[in-house]
């Protein structure tokens, strides 16, 4: 129930309401394909499904895209990576006969209009294209971000045997400061509280990995629950304070995946000497 409610309780889920955003319509299908995408699907059923359900969510691909290498990644899912690629080309074929000019050129001027749009350093956003704009690199904006696309995915191949719900946590960190996003998509960050809270409840009260998840968790959780308009009174403290909390829970959680895949490297070690022969007896002095 406590999961449950967190997507409820957060004041991003009633500005969505109010300002008519998609990221309520695109979490849950993107959610349900990665769901049945961990679980391996065999069938062109469930391949379909995960398919299906991944084109649905990409109607915003500023938020789903890079939850796109778990589909990728993710033991036994290939083939419905190879059906999201192909079937969104196909719709953007189809899209694009309705409008003047190629996919290319269109591709061209969504790309450059959102690098430009003065938008992106307006209060109450936390994301790297906001950083770039306050410093005058928003000519920086594609780049930087096929960047951290790129090191998600790197990432995400080294780490794709963790965790589901770490994975989950820190594509969502990263899904919400690659790119342009308003106060509405910081529904992204559930999926971190999630990881955080599994992780609290998996580990004892006196263990300092359960604290430190316990801490984040706590200040994620403040910073969600504020109504709306203290964030549009003091934009700048709120913004610095997502970003810090947001920057230590990634940090937290890549930490756990590389602890969990280390000890899981020590148990599959040889328990005996890399260079051990057999004895042939007692030796001589």
């Amino acid at each position: 129930m406590f999961v449950a409610l967190l997507p409820l309780s957060m004041h991003a889920t009633g500005v969505t309401l109010e300002t008519g955003q998609l990221i309520i319509h695109v979490l849950p299908p993107l959610l349900t394909a990665l769901i049945i995408a961990h679980e391996r699907p065999t069938g062109w059923r469930s391949t379909s499904a995960v398919a299906l359900l991944t084109l649905a969510a990409l109607v915003k691909p500023t938020i789903s895209v890079p939850f796109l290498w778990l589909i990728l990644f993710l033991p036994g899912t290939v083939k419905p990576f190879l059906l999201v690629l192909f079937g969104y080309i196909g719709l953007s074929l189809f899209a694009t006969s309705f409008q003047e000019g190629n996919l290319l050129s269109l591709i061209n001027s969504w790309l450059t209009q959102s690098v430009m749009d003065p938008l992106v350093s307006d209060g109450g956003s936390a994301h790297l294209h906001s950083l770039l704009a306050s410093l005058g690199l928003q000519q920086w904006n594609l780049p930087a971000s096929f960047l951290v696309l790129v090191a998600l995915g790197i990432w995400t191949y080294h780490y794709r045997r963790e965790d589901f719900w770490l994975l989950l946590g820190v594509t969502g960190i990263v899904a919400r400061l690659w790119s342009y996003h308003l106060i509405y998509d910081n529904l992204l960050i559930v999926f971190s509280e999630v990881a955080l809270y599994r992780i609290v409840k998996q580990r004892k009260l006196a263990d300092s990995t359960g604290i430190v998840a316990a801490v984040l968790l706590t200040l994620t959780l403040l910073l969600m629950l504020p109504p709306t308009r203290l964030f549009l009174f003091w934009p700048a403290f709120f913004r610095a304070a997502e970003v810090f909390v947001w920057l230590g829970v990634l940090v937290f959680l890549i930490s756990q995946a590389m602890k969990s895949s280390s000890a899981a490297a020590g148990l599959s070690a040889p328990s005996v000497p890399l260079f051990a022969t057999e004895s042939s007896g007692p030796q001589n002095e």
